[in-house]
């Protein structure tokens, strides 16, 4: 598969079928391999592309490089490699802050936006709240994966969460420094976005509830969906849901 030279980061990626391109990028206990649920699904209408973040999976950086501030040129130098004019990028968590820094950074290159349980660098108050403690909450549940999931899912589905505890120790283990993930940014500069964006919510999120996501909405112009009985992962746990609210919005937008 695919790997690109970025600035101070060899970034790994993957593309399976043809047609207009959606890239999906992973949040912070995922990596390309996360969305094996969504790439046989979408692959036979659309060209898809899987990358791993630097610093995660398969793509090589020194741990103090693995900063936010890398993200939307990372993005960038993938799209490029693959020859890939326009995309619609589909975030998870941490991978909302890329898909909004690229689409300031390069409009031109980003055709919509889904944010998948992120608020991307848009620090409402409600969003600092519930990050605050999310590194000593993960320490005290015993690892990232275990909020990032519903808290019943271990008893109606205790294979996929050992697929997905599976799947995080795939990268590298470091502790994850919200702030280094994140990005601080001017709300008004959000004012220059006229791509169409979608966020999406589920009623047990523990990492970033309803609704402090909510509380980001009107700053990206953009409209909530709430998918039921999942954690902040529902493109794992509730892929059918998950990927008719995608598959809705592309057809929305004319992708």
């Amino acid at each position: 598969m695919p790997r690109v030279d970025a600035d101070k980061a060899t970034l790994y990626y993957e593309s399976h079928g043809e047609g207009p391109a959606i890239v999906f990028a992973h949040g912070g206990g995922g990596n390309a391999a996360s969305w094996w649920q969504q790439v046989p699904h979408f692959a036979d209408r659309y060209r898809v592309i899987t990358f791993d973040h630097r610093g995660f999976g398969r793509s090589k950086c020194e741990p103090e490089d693995v900063l936010a501030a890398y993200f939307a040129d990372d993005m960038i130098r993938v799209l490029d490699d693959a020859s890939i004019d326009q995309a619609v990028l589909i975030s998870q968590s941490m991978g909302g802050t890329t898909a909004i820094l690229t689409a300031l950074a390069h409009p031109d290159r980003v055709a919509g936006i889904v944010m998948g349980n992120a608020s991307g660098p848009v620090l409402t108050p409600e969003v600092v709240e519930a990050l605050s403690n999310i590194e000593e909450r993960a320490k005290k549940a015993g690892g990232l994966s275990n909020l990032a999931l519903a808290t019943d899912l271990a008893e109606r589905d205790p294979a996929l969460v050992f697929l997905y505890a599976q799947l995080s120790g795939l990268n590298p283990q470091r502790p994850l420094s919200v702030a280094a993930l994140n990005a601080k940014i001017d709300l008004a500069t959000l004012e220059a976005l006229t791509m169409p964006i979608i966020m999406v919510t589920t009623d047990g999120d523990m990492l970033l509830p309803a609704p402090a996501i909510r509380s980001v909405a009107p700053y990206l112009k953009a409209e909530v969906v709430e998918i039921a009985g999942s954690g902040h992962s529902p493109y794992f746990e509730k892929p059918d849901e998950y990927n008719t609210v995608i598959d809705e919005f592309l057809l929305k937008i004319g992708w």
